[in-house]
C-alpha cells in the first residue's frame, strides 16, 4: 500500500493495475480524517490561545477605537487654539505692582491721583500697539476710568504716576478708583494689536 500510494501521487493512472479501485477510496478516506484532525487541532488552538489568529472583528474595533481617540484630540488642538489661545494670548498676563491679593493698594486709591502702574508679559509675536483700558464692573454710569492708547509694541510697562509712554495718548482721562462710586470692582485690561489678544487683571478697592 505504500509503494501503491507513492505511485498513485507520482502517476495516479499507473498505480490502477496493481491496487485496484479500493486503494482510492482508503485514501481518499485518510486525507479526509486527517483534515477533520487538522481542523480540531486549530479549533482547539484557538480555544486556547485566542490571540494567535487573526480576528477581523477585533481589527475593525481597534481601527474604529484609533479613529476615534485621532478625532478627540484634533477636537481638543481646536479647542485650545481658538477658544484659548486665540482670545487670550499664548500666555499673555498682565500684572500691577499696586494690586496685592487682588486689592488696590491704598496708595492709589482716592483721594490719591497717582495713575496705575502695569507690567505685561508675553505678548504675541507681531504686536505693534497696545492699549490699556481701567473700568469699574459694578455701579458707575460710566465705567471707564482710563483709556489709554498708541503704545508701541516694544513697550512692556506703564510706570504709573503721572508718566505715560511716548507716542501713546489718553482718550479717556484717568480717574481714581474709589469706592464711593457705588462699586468697588474693578478691571484692568491690556490689548495687543493688530492681534487683539488680550490680558487682564482684577482687583477691588478697599472702603
Amino acid at each position: 500500500e505504500y509503494m501503491g500510494g507513492i505511485l498513485e501521487a507520482v502517476c495516479p493512472m499507473s498505480a490502477t493495475p496493481f491496487l485496484g479501485s479500493s486503494f482510492f477510496y482508503e485514501s481518499s478516506h485518510d486525507i479526509a480524517l486527517r483534515e477533520n484532525s487538522m481542523y480540531e487541532d486549530d479549533a482547539n488552538q484557538s480555544l486556547l490561545h485566542p490571540d494567535s489568529h487573526h480576528n477581523p472583528r477585533k481589527s475593525k474595533q481597534l481601527v474604529f477605537l484609533t479613529f476615534c481617540v485621532s478625532g478627540l484630540l484634533m477636537a481638543s488642538f481646536i479647542f485650545i487654539w481658538f477658544f484659548v489661545l486665540k482670545s487670550n494670548g499664548p500666555l499673555f498676563l498682565l500684572t500691577s505692582p499696586a494690586v496685592t491679593n487682588s486689592t488696590l493698594s491704598s496708595q492709589y486709591a482716592c483721594p490719591s491721583n497717582l495713575s496705575l502702574p502695569f507690567r505685561w508679559f508675553g505678548a504675541p509675536h507681531g504686536t505693534k500697539t497696545f492699549e490699556i483700558y481701567l473700568q469699574q464692573l459694578d455701579g458707575d454710569a460710566n465705567p471707564y476710568f482710563w483709556k489709554l492708547e498708541d503704545i508701541s509694541g516694544d513697550v512692556d510697562h506703564v510706570s504709573g504716576g503721572d508718566a505715560i509712554p511716548a507716542s501713546s495718548h489718553e482718550v479717556v482721562k484717568y480717574r481714581t478708583p474709589c469706592s464711593e462710586n457705588n462699586g468697588n470692582q474693578f478691571q484692568a485690561t491690556v490689548k495687543a494689536l493688530p492681534s487683539l489678544f488680550t490680558a487682564s487683571i482684577t482687583f477691588t478697592v478697599g472702603s
